[in-house]
């Protein structure tokens, strides 16, 4: 696991980043910005309450190698499968993922990863328009009803490659 954090003074700006590589496997990598006072604002006073001056502008999690994904079928059934179980566990997810995330036209190309991975890189970025205080973020986190606001295709974008 490696783990890196970058704050900007002059403008308030935090990028984190994290990679967790598990060799032959996957690697996962994680990066998040957030908007917050610069250490001017923080000089003077001039900030908000920090649960309002820290805004989420973007959050973004890439997936590479299909072993994980190959092993959720599995790992669900409690128990290892042989070669056709585990193709028909796949396609019944992917064909409950494809039903359950009609709605939401920006992750499309979710249930097409989880049925066929194969070595390709899956990536979901989140950028709230505006972005997020922590005080919203903390609502939002605690109804499943509006979390769900976050996923229209303004704010989400599903990739495969």
């Amino acid at each position: 696991m490696k783990y890196t954090q970058e704050r900007i003074a002059q403008t308030g700006e935090l990028h984190v980043q994290g990679v967790l590589n598990i060799p032959n496997f996957t690697e996962a990598h994680f990066g998040m910005n957030l908007l917050g006072p610069s250490d001017q604002q923080l000089k003077v006073g001039t900030a908000k309450n920090p649960h309002d001056a820290i805004q989420l502008a973007q959050v973004t999690l890439t997936l590479h190698g299909d072993r994980l994904v190959q092993s959720l079928p599995s790992l669900n059934a409690g128990r290892p499968l042989d070669g056709a179980a585990q193709d028909q566990a796949k396609a019944v997810l992917a064909q409950g993922m494809e039903m359950g995330l009609s709605p939401y036209p920006a992750l499309a190309a979710l249930p097409d990863y989880f049925a066929n991975p194969n070595d390709r890189t899956l990536s979901i970025t989140l950028t709230p328009k505006p972005p997020l205080t922590l005080t919203a973020l903390a609502a939002i986190a605690s109804s499943p009803t509006a979390a769900m606001t976050l996923m229209s295709p303004d704010n989400l974008k599903v990739t495969v490659q």
